[in-house]
C-alpha cells in the first residue's frame, strides 16, 4: 500500500481526516472549506471539492458512495467517483436520529441516512 502525504498539492492546512470504509480513498477537509480527496494505493490527488469555508468534520457514508463536509450545523456533500455535488433535502427522513449535537461525529446513520440537525448548504 502506498504513502498518501495530504499536504502535497493542497496549499492549504488540513484540519479533519476520514478514510473511506473500503480504506481506498482519505478525505482531507482543509482551512479553506475544501474537501481533497486522494487515492490511497498511489497517493494520487483525485480531486479537490469546493465549498464555503470552515470543516468540523469529513465522513463517508457507509457504502463509500458519498463524501461530506460539515461547518457547525451546515454540510455539503459529492459524489465520491466524479465529484459532482449532491442536493440534500432540507428536512431529514424520520428515520434519522434527532441528535444535533452528535450530527459533527457521525453524520450518517448506519443505514446512510443523514442525522437530524443538518442544515444543507
Amino acid at each position: 500500500m502506498g504513502t498518501v502525504d495530504p499536504y502535497k498539492g493542497t496549499g492549504a492546512n488540513i484540519l479533519r481526516m476520514a478514510l473511506s470504509p473500503g480504506g481506498e480513498i482519505l478525505g482531507c477537509g482543509l482551512a479553506d472549506g475544501t474537501v481533497a480527496l486522494w487515492r490511497v494505493s498511489d497517493s494520487a490527488l483525485l480531486r479537490t471539492l469546493k465549498s464555503n469555508e470552515g470543516v468540523d468534520n469529513v465522513a463517508f457514508s457507509p457504502d463509500g458512495q458519498t463524501v461530506v463536509k460539515i461547518s457547525g450545523q451546515d454540510i455539503a456533500a459529492w459524489r465520491v467517483q466524479d465529484g459532482a455535488p449532491i442536493h440534500l433535502p432540507a428536512q431529514p427522513s424520520d428515520n434519522t436520529v434527532h441528535q444535533a449535537d452528535r450530527v459533527t461525529d457521525r453524520p450518517f446513520t448506519p443505514d446512510g441516512h443523514l442525522r437530524a440537525g443538518i442544515r444543507t448548504t
